[in-house]
């Protein structure tokens, strides 16, 4: 029936919006810094910049613009850490001086139950999220040749690795250099490098903070517009619709997208990690548990599908707000998660014992 495709359609408007809100709300204020222009002003640039080549190129172009951004952030975020470190007196410093600022230099503070639940959780919120985020998985649903598959995870394994090592070492860093104190932390690389390089070099390292948004960003616009025009207008609204008219609306839908993301960064509802976290959890719960039953078991059905896709979405949309304090301490992508795993194996099980069906 492709009323999947709908729902589906639906979760990733209601997550990726707030996505985005989240990416423009970053150039906003690296604008803001950068260029003492108001905060609205650098949101309205940001969908300036997007919105254009959105228009001109599509998956190809963003696939070129990608690339060459996450080449520059990669050079930007080891260069950064490696030039500032010695300046505050280098890893043995910034070793021994984050005790003194109430933070452990241990990679494990110590061996309590709480502690282990701890990382477990934090593995998870971020870990789990990633096989169900549809502008990652397209990436590799692009590629020429399947064969090369294994070489792609590699590269962006290596590349995950050094670039969150990278920003790790800069956060501590930023504990030492602002003394252990700093408004919102979220500025602390803009900061710094401000007051650390000229005004040329700032302003060319930070592109590397709206190359790394923008090239997330695009690429969700560009999914979440495909996926309103092929899995909600055309099953809804016109299923004889042409190629032709598809592209009018898909690009209606890419200023649609902006404008909505657009409202919420300019409303700035929460903090960056905050929004990023939510529609990250909403993802990864909504679309996480079925791909992984669709790549690697033959039983799931497409009732469990269904299931599995609406538990994990409605999860995540009124997770934070359950008024039990102690279920609100387990993050959501691991109750989301979890609990849609459970639903599509147990409905693909009943549903199993009366028809077969493959997921469609």
């Amino acid at each position: 029936s492709g009323l999947i495709r709908v729902v589906t359609a639906i979760i990733c408007f209601i997550f990726y919006t707030i996505y985005i809100s989240a990416g423009l709300y970053g150039v906003g204020i690296s604008v803001e810094k950068l260029f003492n222009i108001p905060y609205g002003f650098g949101v309205i640039a940001g969908v300036i910049i997007i919105v254009p080549y959105l228009y001109i190129g599509g998956y190809k172009t963003l696939a070129w613009i990608d690339l060459f951004q996450a080449l520059f952030l990669l050079l930007v975020i080891l260069f950064v850490p490696l030039y500032i470190i010695p300046k505050i007196g280098g890893i043995n410093t910034l070793y021994d001086s984050l005790n003194s600022y109430g933070r452990t230099n241990a990679l494990i503070p110590n061996f309590a139950p709480s502690t282990f639940l701890a990382i477990f959780y934090s593995l998870c919120t971020w870990g789990l999220g990633y096989f169900g985020q549809p502008h990652i998985i397209t990436k590799f649903m692009g590629i020429n040749d399947p064969k090369k598959l294994k070489k792609s995870m590699f590269v962006g394994v290596s590349w995950q690795i050094i670039t969150l090592a990278c920003a790790s070492l800069v956060g501590l860093a930023a504990i030492i250099y602002f003394n252990g104190t700093l408004s919102d932390p979220e500025k602390a690389f803009i900061i710094i490098v401000k007051d650390t390089f000229s005004s040329y070099l700032s302003a060319l390292i930070l592109c590397g903070v709206i190359a790394a948004t923008i090239s997330t960003l695009d690429t969700q616009i560009l999914v979440l517009a495909s996926s309103i025009t092929e899995d909600f207008y055309k099953r809804l609204i016109n299923k004889n619709a042409s190629q032709k008219h598809l592209l009018i609306i898909s690009k209606f839908s890419v200023l649609v997208v902006a404008l909505f993301s657009f409202i919420i960064a300019y409303l700035q509802i929460g903090t960056i990690y905050s929004l990023v976290l939510y529609a990250w959890s909403g993802l990864g719960c909504s679309f996480g548990p079925v791909l992984l039953f669709a790549l690697y078991s033959k039983k799931a059905t497409k009732y469990g599908a269904w299931v599995g896709i609406i538990i994990g979405g409605t999860i995540s949309i009124f997770w934070n707000f359950i008024p039990y304090a102690p279920l609100k301490n387990i993050p959501t992508l691991v109750a989301g998660f979890t609990l849609s795993t459970i639903g599509i194996y147990l409905t693909s099980k009943m549903s199993s014992l009366k028809r077969n069906h493959a997921i469609d």
